[in-house]
């Protein structure tokens, strides 16, 4: 399917918490990759816990940009942005 061209597309559904397919290992797996890739050297389950703890003390906004402002103050060079732009390019390429 031409992602570029959605014409032909009758429906689309939207799995957002997992329901339909079970995405949390993806996600992980994501999160792992964009630790290392911002050069962390912890293991992978480390990463996830930390990562959870974040998650967990978030008060509010989004919680994954707010995970990402955590993230921005291991890599001083990369905006927030920058952090979620490449989660989203490791996801889709």
């Amino acid at each position: 399917m031409d992602l570029k061209n959605l014409s032909n597309v009758n429906l689309v559904i939207f799995d957002l918490d997992g329901t339909l397919i079970d995405s949390n290992g993806i996600n992980n797996n994501i999160d792992v990759q964009l630790a290392f890739l911002l050069g962390e050297t912890k293991r992978a389950e480390e990463i996830l816990i930390e990562r959870d703890n974040v998650f967990k003390d978030n008060n509010s906004g989004d919680i994954y940009l707010n995970y990402c402002e955590y993230l921005k103050t291991k890599c001083k060079t990369c905006s927030c942005y920058s952090f979620k732009e490449r989660n989203y390019k490791y996801l889709y390429k």
